[in-house]
């Protein structure tokens, strides 16, 4: 089971979906995603390493972070909060911010593609294909599933895709609804 919503904006697993929210937060120059309010767990307070790395993350984003988690009440406003806040389970966008949270994403989209990916060293492959002799080298590389760049392209063409569903719902005069 995974997540999917109304007007085609995601479906996919709820992991891709964080991935998605938090490409997104990173995007926007926002504290790391699993530092916010309704995300940080006691999983990654228990987790040294992986907490002072988003520490350092936020502090380096403009965010010292004096009192865990952050709030979202303390930043400026901006319309992708009311998708990085929406519940995966049971949520809703409502039809006022559709339109504007679709241009949001859209703007955001060039600066997803761009975030650095943590890359294997074989990261980017063309196997041979033992039916066609020697068609992976006249095909161009693609990155390999599951790899860093395999993520980094997947989660772009979300973002696209969760833009065009929003400016759809918009158009209907709908609400965005996830189940």
């Amino acid at each position: 089971m995974g997540l999917n919503t109304s007007h085609n904006c995601f479906s996919g697993s709820y992991h891709t979906f964080h991935a998605l929210r938090a490409a997104l937060a990173d995007a926007a120059g926002l504290p790391p995603l699993d530092l916010m309010q309704g995300f940080l767990t006691e999983e990654l307070l228990d987790n040294r390493e992986k907490r002072l790395r988003l520490m350092r993350e936020a502090r380096n984003r403009g965010f010292p972070p004096f009192q865990l988690p952050f709030r979202w009440d303390d930043l400026p406003h901006d319309v992708l909060h009311v998708l990085l806040r929406a519940s995966d389970c049971d949520g809703s966008i409502p039809h006022a911010a559709c339109l504007p949270l679709s241009e949001r994403l859209m703007e955001l989209a060039p600066h997803v593609a761009e975030l650095p990916v943590e890359e294997q060293p074989d990261d980017v492959s063309n196997e041979d294909d033992d039916d066609v002799p020697g068609l992976a080298r006249r095909l161009p590389a693609f990155p390999a599933s599951g790899s860093g760049a395999w993520e980094r392209a997947m989660i772009t063409f979300s973002v696209a895709r969760f833009a065009a569903g929003l400016k759809d719902a918009h158009d209907a005069g709908e609400d965005v609804q996830f189940w």
